[in-house]
């Protein structure tokens, strides 16, 4: 190979190392204006703020991508000073349980995608990323009540001596978390009503818990989550108010039969008197004293 061919491919290499070097720095000053103006776009949109959830959502400058923030301090200080491992097993309920906060967040957050009313929608994501942060606080109490007490015979009892210190997915019985746990069906008004019964469920489980908790700062936090959870279910009503579907039990488009006003009297005392109130009395129901001769 020649001198000059030499020269000629030294030359092209740096040309080639020049116009790389230039597409990687006008790369950089492209990423730094995207960054200034994604920047810019998060502080206006005001979803970063000190005193929001654990959780917040906005939307990627470029693409409509949902992102996540995670800020490490939960809505209510989670402060365990008596540790109790066998507790802790109840409290895997609320985490990996039928009545718990992962049920709760999966739930209400699928069912933020068959809702038309932005209103409701904004709702159902605003208390999912509620219900995420309340499960990292049990995840927290589950946390507390098992560090550093591994050597002990209560802890030996537990499912944590096979599964590790901390939460997993699993209910108080060690039955894991599953799917079925879910109620979602594409319908606003039969989504709410079942998230009232979710929230309902939860209350009671929360209930339970307090009154076997012996720590102070445990029950602290049980009842702020309970509290909640009554929070929630008014939340629910007043969406399902708005819809005017708070007392009326119709939804859909198929219009019932004759026999929906009909009250059938399929239980008896023996002694012929019939327990009667609003819900098999006029004007909503016709009561069927004796549904075998009215068909007879």
């Amino acid at each position: 190979m020649g001198i000059n061919q030499k020269k000629q491919q030294c030359l092209i290499a740096e040309w080639q190392l020049l116009i790389l070097t230039s597409l990687l720095y006008f790369l950089s000053l492209l990423v730094h204006q995207f960054e200034k103006l994604s920047n810019m776009k998060l502080a206006l949109s005001g979803k970063i703020l000190a005193d929001k959830p654990i959780l917040c959502v906005t939307q990627n400058f470029w693409k409509c991508k949902s992102m996540f923030f995670h800020k490490k301090e939960p809505i209510h200080a989670v402060n365990v000073n008596e540790p109790n491992p066998r507790f802790a097993q109840l409290l895997l309920e609320q985490f990996g349980g039928a009545t718990g906060e992962l049920s709760a967040a999966l739930q209400y957050w699928v069912q933020s995608f068959h809702v038309e009313n932005a209103g409701i929608k904004d709702m159902l994501q605003d208390i999912a990323i509620e219900e995420f942060g309340h499960l990292e606080m049990v995840g927290k109490l589950i946390e507390a009540h098992t560090k550093n007490v591994d050597q002990t015979e209560a802890y030996k009892s537990t499912l944590f001596a096979v599964r590790g210190a901390g939460p997993h997915f699993l209910d108080s019985q060690g039955s894991a978390w599953t799917a079925t746990y879910l109620n979602e069906g594409g319908d606003v008004v039969r989504d709410l009503r079942a998230n009232v019964a979710a929230e309902a469920g939860a209350r009671q489980t929360y209930e339970a818990l307090i009154k076997l908790a012996t720590d102070k700062g445990t029950q602290e936090t049980l009842v702020h989550l309970l509290t909640r959870e009554i929070s929630h279910t008014q939340m629910f009503m007043k969406a399902l108010d708005s819809l005017g579907k708070l007392t009326d039990p119709f939804f859909g488009n198929i219009k019932p039969d004759e026999t929906v006003a009909l009250y059938y009297n399929l239980s008896t005392n023996g002694d012929g008197k019939d327990e009667r109130g609003p819900w098999n009395s006029e004007p909503t129901f016709k009561y069927i004293a004796n549904p075998l001769e009215s068909h007879s």
